[in-house]
């Protein structure tokens, strides 16, 4: 087999096997710290769901699906174990403890087969405002494995599903019944309002993976890692929309944020929207087994991307929905340009949230501010390893401000002459 690159593991993040491997070799070292390996599980298991409700990519349309359940007891605080907007600051360790004892319980479905009985209960379940008690029989005991995921959080044991019984009234959020039971409102407009009336994103991606938004005929079961990023996308667009008729920032500022090994430095320039998502993959983190740190960008100017972010992947999307969130507080635009550096203690991948938590965190905090970019950036420059001059050489955005004040420049030279 051949050997796989540093790029190649970070633009793959698992999911495409690009190195021409049957299993990729990163799962099986991130199987080893996974604190499951004494669980003992049986045919039958009852627990109470956070709730939550998972959909694989693998073999689609045909793909496994069903909902996910603690292989020990938590009790009503399971929530925890699949809420991440409420996980910002707890160590990795604990992260990857909460997920790998949630046992999916799947049965292989076709994802527009929603009139199945166990996308039924399935789909009850993922309404619920609260955790419940559900019972899963299985074919035979799980299998006690855990897999992470570059977009959606990790996950413990699975097993195929016999039988689910919910063992009390699961006690739907009403925004989200009125929004499943509505087969005319389109999906866009269903995540669109449902955000507006406070439901979380997690929720969101979880009720969109299971099919249960959009137009009744075009209903489908998205594969969790895809429907992570959908949401993200069709709330940011919906954002998008709003702030480009607020007026420009007036200063320069700086956010920044470090968590999980992750360090983000956020800066807001005074001018219509643009967007940028800087990425630096340190030998040792997640993707990277080479000896050099892997750089990767992607970027948008006004009219917005046209294409999926290959690059950045689903860290983009949660990026941007997060400074936008914070935009449409205060009533501005702004050009962003996002620097990330992942160092060597974020040593498996936790998902896409936090990225989003991160830069949510940032915004939270009072901003550095600056008259001028030089200054902005000379405030950055110590808290990356990379050199700023690297950073802004390859930066789309920072080329087109450059050409922006040199046709500023000219014009005014030749106003003056004349």
């Amino acid at each position: 087999m051949p050997a796989a690159s540093a790029e190649t593991c970070l633009l793959c993040k698992t999911s495409r096997l690009l190195c021409g491997r049957s299993r990729c070799p990163l799962i099986e070292k991130w199987n080893a710290l996974a604190p499951i390996k004494e669980i003992r599980l049986g045919e039958e298991l009852r627990g109470a769901s956070p709730p939550s409700f998972f959909v694989g990519q693998q073999g689609y349309p045909k793909v496994l699906t069903g909902p996910l359940l603690p292989a020990l007891s938590f009790g009503q605080e399971t929530l925890i174990l699949d809420e991440p907007e409420l996980w910002y600051g707890t160590p990795l360790s604990e992260i990857v403890k909460y997920r790998s004892i949630l046992v999916r319980s799947s049965r292989r479905t076709n994802v527009r087969d929603l009139d199945y009985p166990l996308i039924h209960k399935s789909h009850e379940l993922a309404m619920a405002s609260r955790p419940v008690e559900i019972e899963v029989k299985f074919e035979k005991p799980p299998r006690v494995t855990i897999e992470f995921d570059a977009s959606s959080q990790p996950w413990g044991p699975i097993g195929t599903t016999r039988d689910i019984h919910i063992a009390e009234n699961p006690g739907a959020i009403k925004s989200i019944e009125r929004a499943y039971y509505d087969g005319d409102l389109k999906a866009r407009n269903a995540v669109e309002e449902l955000y507006r009336s406070g439901v979380t994103v997690n929720q969101l991606q979880r009720v969109l993976s299971a099919g249960m938004l959009g137009l009744k005929r075009n209903r489908r079961l998205v594969p969790t890692r895809w429907a992570i990023t959908a949401t993200d996308d069709m709330i940011g667009r919906g954002l998008l929309g709003r702030i480009k008729d607020y007026p420009e920032m007036g200063s320069y500022q700086v956010f920044q944020s470090h968590y999980l090994d992750n360090h983000f430095y956020i800066l807001l320039i005074p001018s219509s929207w643009m967007f940028e998502q800087n990425e630096a993959w340190y030998p040792g983190s997640a993707y990277v087994l080479g000896e050099r740190a892997v750089v990767v960008s992607d970027y948008e100017f006004g009219d917005g991307r046209k294409e999926y972010a290959a690059k950045t992947a689903g860290a983009y999307y949660a990026a941007r929905l997060a400074t936008l969130e914070y935009l449409i507080r205060v009533r501005r635009q702004a050009g962003v340009v996002v620097f990330r550096e992942v160092r060597s203690g974020y040593i498996v991948p936790l998902g896409v949230w936090q990225i989003r938590e991160n830069v949510r965190q940032a915004f939270r905090e009072r901003p550095a501010e600056f008259s001028s970019l030089q200054e902005a950036l000379a405030f950055i420059k110590p808290g990356l390893k990379i050199p700023i001059e690297e950073w802004t050489h390859q930066s789309k955005i920072f080329d087109k401000l450059i050409h922006q004040r040199t046709l500023l420049t000219y014009f005014r030279r030749n106003t003056s002459r004349e």
